[in-house]
């Protein structure tokens, strides 16, 4: 009885220990794709940031091609009125004016429209850039899980063995 109750101690302890040790190999794959994912994963932040800083530096130029619209808008405006003052001689004069205005007008919606979308792939990118936050937190805590199951299945490899010396001095 006692040797039959030995095989089955040494063959359930060897069970264990091929079990555990799998999982432990298994764990420590998890743990290092973790810590890759976690790189990835910083790294697209710190590009989403660069984006937001991007398009802030667009703001500025926009901003300079705002004034100038406005201004070809007030240059249009006073040709306009030169050519009004001319009368007969200033018609010509009058046209090229009025696409000067045109031309202002459309640069100024052009400037809003650029605005807007500049503002949208802020939101979207902000919005991005939160879920990379979510999932390295979570990629930390899935590290630090698999840590923590590596080194439990350590602990109980190590039991296995004793449970086997503990067999063979039966």
């Amino acid at each position: 009885m006692t040797l039959e109750i030995q095989n089955k101690l040494h063959e359930s302890s060897q069970l264990i220990s091929e079990g555990t040790e799998k999982t432990t190999a298994m764990m420590e794959e998890i743990a290092s794709t973790a810590k890759i994912l976690s790189s990835h994963i910083g790294y697209l932040k710190e590009k989403g940031n660069r984006v937001i800083e991007e398009t802030h530096k667009t703001g500025e130029i926009l901003n300079f091609v705002s004034a100038v619209g406005r201004n070809s808008n007030l240059l249009g405006l006073n040709a306009s009125i030169e050519a009004a003052r001319a009368g007969e001689h200033g018609k010509g004069f009058a046209v090229v004016a009025q696409e000067i205005r045109k031309m202002a007008d459309e640069s100024t919606l052009a400037v809003e429209n650029i605005k807007n979308t500049l503002n949208t792939i802020r939101q979207e990118t902000d919005e991005i850039i939160s879920a990379i936050d979510k999932a390295l937190i979570l990629g930390e805590q899935q590290l630090r899980a698999s840590d923590e199951v590596a080194h439990d299945m350590e602990e109980l490899t190590h039991s296995a063995y004793e449970v086997e010396k503990i067999a063979d001095q039966l």
